[in-house]
């Protein structure tokens, strides 16, 4: 009878853990669920007590969250299912959870084999020389993503499997093959990161960078054509009225705010002209329509055409269209339009431009449809 009472006593106790290190009030943000948990409901008759008692306890029972984090480490690192449940909540940040940088980056899957490093190279050259013979030059410039530029964020739920990722092996194809004129710009970001800089939307934006990181994006973008057009010129801080502006987002019932820079160029040369892409006969592959031309009041600049995503065309468009005389736009998904945008323009020069995995498809696409 005693040991049955002792065991009483101790399945109790083991009943009640959970309750007695719960979270009392309940009603935070779960960064494991991307939602909040439900509060401790009101001690009042009232219709649904019994559910709003179930569904605290289910929410905040000690122990729930190290389980979450357990689950969410077992699905990633052993059956390497990034989550797919929408955003990860962490140090009032946001970030896409389906972003492809996390299995990029931490599961080290989609990255290029030799075998397909030694063929993006040699696509790449095929662009090239394809261009060269139209007298276009050719560039390319890969930024990061978010995700792999705050990585220690992630550190809760990912361990990253070892030191080789997609930008470390763009880094190499480009450190080793200086002719393809290609910018893979993390080093760079990582310097200013360090420095303290913000680079990249906190909470406003879960994927893209902030207005700071884009400037910084396009100096790189413009020093990469710098190495076939010596004498392009770029904005600096000087050419530009820059100004302190706040931000919101609202993800799941709270609000998030941050500061950024806003830059605008004092006096610009270039205007947009939606037209020109009708007038050619244009059709797009790209949802988000957002192809775009502008043209400069210097008809003596070169031309540039810039295939890429939304790193380029939501930020750093107009800035890049002051220095030359026509700049059109297109997203990775109309490349199949080059042949048309191309005589109707005639650009001096071809970038492609944008995160890894808009850039290597693109390239691989272009060459594809060479003659």
């Amino acid at each position: 009878m005693k040991k049955q009472r002792i065991f009483l006593i101790f399945f109790c106790i083991i009943l009640a853990l959970p309750l007695i290190f719960s979270n009392k009030v309940g009603g935070e943000i779960s960064p494991d669920e991307n939602r909040y948990l439900a509060r401790f409901p009101e001690l009042t008759l009232h219709s649904g007590i019994k559910s709003d008692i179930e569904n605290w306890i289910n929410d905040n029972a000690g122990g729930r969250r190290e389980l979450r984090s357990l689950y969410n480490n077992i699905n990633i690192n052993f059956f390497k299912t990034p989550r797919a449940d929408g955003r990860f909540y962490q140090d009032d940040w946001v970030f896409l959870a389906h972003d492809s940088a996390l299995t990029s980056y931490f599961l080290q899957e989609n990255v290029l084999s030799s075998e397909e490093q030694n063929q993006f190279i040699e696509d790449y050259r095929a662009c090239q020389r394809y261009l060269k013979y139209q007298s276009t030059e050719m560039c390319s410039v890969i930024f990061p993503y978010k995700a792999e530029m705050y990585t220690e964020k992630f550190k809760k739920y990912l361990d990253p499997m070892s030191d080789t990722n997609q930008l470390t092996v763009l880094t190499n194809i480009a450190i080793n093959n200086s002719d393809l004129n290609l910018n893979v710009t993390y080093d760079i970001f990582k310097k200013e990161k360090e420095g303290g800089k913000q680079l990249y939307s906190k909470a406003y934006d879960a994927s893209h960078w902030n207005n700071q990181g884009a400037w910084i994006g396009y100096q790189e973008l413009m020093k990469t054509v710098q190495n076939v057009f010596p004498d392009i010129s770029i904005l600096t801080e000087e050419n530009m009225n820059i100004s302190e502006i706040q931000r919101s987002a609202i993800y799941n019932e709270k609000e998030y705010s941050e500061t950024d820079l806003e830059y605008q160029v004092k006096i610009p040369m270039s205007s947009e002209n939606p037209s020109w892409f009708q007038y050619i006969g244009f059709e797009s592959s790209d949802m988000w329509k957002s192809y775009r031309y502008y043209s400069n009041a210097n008809q003596e600049l070169p031309k540039i055409l810039i295939i890429g995503d939304s790193y380029v065309w939501m930020f750093m468009l107009p800035w890049i269209s002051e220095s030359f005389s026509e700049t059109v736009f297109i997203h990775q998904l109309d490349v199949g339009n080059y042949d048309l945008i191309a005589s109707a323009l005639h650009p001096d020069i071809v970038v492609f431009a944008g995160i890894h995995d808009g850039v290597i498809p693109s390239i691989s696409t272009f060459a594809a449809q060479i003659p």
